[in-house]
């Protein structure tokens, strides 16, 4: 009983349980739990996917309502959120069965989801219910971009 006091009281165990709690501290406070609910905004950009959908600080992972992301897609994203706070509109569903937001995602005036249609960096969700003046407007701008030769429609 003796060795395990001197082993316990050593400085090198000591600074070893230290830093075991230090760590675990650590994760404890800077590992967000996704937010259930999500206001409009303005939430900063932590990150894009891989799937082309948005990472907010606050854990929170949002997919761009309407579109099917292609591979520019992600990179497109990132130039225009890295380091900026982005705006959500949100419509009947706000959630997908995974628990990511659904929206349409804003940097001031422009509508992202639109922009990436525009420029033929995305095609439009036919399959998925969103609302229908927003569905015609991105079947719209695909059809321009398709017409145009841009993006993902380029011959």
């Amino acid at each position: 009983m003796e060795r395990l006091r001197e082993f316990a009281s050593s400085p090198a165990v000591l600074t070893v349980a230290v830093a075991t709690v230090g760590v675990v501290l650590f994760f404890c406070l800077h590992t967000s739990v996704p937010p259930q609910a999500l206001s409009q905004g303005p939430h900063p950009v932590l990150a894009v996917t891989l799937a082309g959908n948005l990472r907010l600080e606050n854990g929170a992972e949002v997919v761009l309502l309407g579109i099917e992301p292609v591979s520019q897609t992600g990179e497109e994203l990132q130039a225009r959120t890295a380091g900026r706070s982005v705006l959500l509109h949100f419509d009947r569903q706000r959630k997908d069965p995974a628990g990511r937001f659904l929206a349409y995602v804003y940097r001031g005036e422009d509508c992202l989801n639109e922009i990436l249609l525009r420029d033929g960096l995305a095609r439009v969700r036919r399959d998925f219910p969103f609302d229908e003046r927003r569905k015609r407007r991105f079947i719209e701008l695909e059809r321009e971009a398709q017409q145009a030769g841009r993006g993902i429609w380029a011959r």
